[in-house]
């Protein structure tokens, strides 16, 4: 297979998936879901390690660590 078929055929089909995927209503990120895993992190994440993922309040940050393990 050629590098510029291949190219454009990854394309094409990831254009494809994009579309399924909204036109099926999911959503990358689901705000309010909680993991069912608790505490099982292998390190001690800080306040700031997922500020970008729970904002800047830390007790939305420690919420966040929980909810993900």
């Amino acid at each position: 297979m050629k590098r510029r078929n291949f190219i454009r055929n990854t394309a094409v089909s990831g254009m494809a998936l994009t579309g399924l995927a909204g036109a099926l209503g999911f959503s990358v990120s689901e705000a309010g879901v909680s993991n069912s895993a608790k505490f099982k992190l292998k390190y001690a994440p800080s306040l700031r390690t997922f500020s970008e993922h729970a904002g800047k309040d830390p007790i939305d940050n420690i919420k966040f660590i929980a909810d993900q393990g």
